[in-house]
């Protein structure tokens, strides 16, 4: 058994990354139960304004991966040419908007929390959400590669070059060692989350909104007052 079990019909996806961290079926089910749990709760009354709500949540946390993926190409063109502050700056930035993509569909993070959310906050809302515990669904050291690459992009931006200590020494990791693979599972997460999120909303059997001036003032509040 796979987490792809769970996909719908018409759908493609692939958590291969996911179902070899959590290789265990009865802890993939526990895991996707306990999110579906969390789910119904916010789609079984069928608000419009929730169910407008986390539409647009959905579709911010796909966004991040946009611009997280975007910011990692960009990221080895730089390193490709030798750009090694654009390097980490960008490298940064890609894990920072892929780990952000996932607390869009946490249902314990409000919307005010995340439109002004900061850096710690952020690494510390994702490590205890999915990186902690025997078998996490995110299996990388996520604080500390968090942490190492915030420490080469504020130190690039204000000395460069980066002094050759930097490059041998053991304690600091390369990101080309563990970037990519980091931002997959960040990636096969939101697109897991986002299909639980589907599967929960058509399980409720929501009727589709139609968007009034009710629901119109009730997202500018949300999303825009609170920038």
């Amino acid at each position: 058994m796979a987490f792809e079990i769970h996909i719908p019909d018409g759908l493609v996806a692939n958590f291969e990354l996911l179902n070899k961290n959590i290789p265990d079926e009865k802890e993939q089910t526990k895991y996707y139960n306990n999110w579906m749990s969390r789910y119904s709760k916010i789609f079984k009354s069928c608000d419009e304004n929730k169910l407008i709500e986390w539409t647009i949540r959905t579709r911010k946390s796909l966004k991040e991966i946009a611009t997280s993926s975007t910011f990692f190409t960009e990221a080895q063109f730089a390193f490709q040419n030798g750009i090694y502050s654009a390097y980490y700056f960008l490298s940064y930035y890609s894990l920072f908007h892929a780990m952000l993509s996932t607390l869009y569909l946490d249902d314990k993070e409000t919307v005010e929390k995340l439109i002004n959310i900061n850096h710690s906050k952020v690494i510390n809302c994702f490590s205890s959400n999915f990186a902690i515990g025997k078998k996490p669904i995110i299996s990388f050291n996520a604080r500390e590669h968090f942490e190492t690459l915030k420490f080469l992009r504020e130190y690039s931006s204000y000395s460069m070059p980066l002094n050759e200590f930097f490059m041998k020494n053991k304690d600091i990791i390369n990101p080309q060692e563990f970037l990519e693979d980091d931002l997959m599972q960040c990636y096969q997460l939101t697109n897991f989350h986002s299909i639980m999120l589907k599967n929960s909303y058509e399980n409720n059997k929501c009727n589709l909104v139609k968007t009034n001036q009710n629901n119109i003032n009730y997202i500018y509040e949300l999303f825009l007052k609170n920038k």
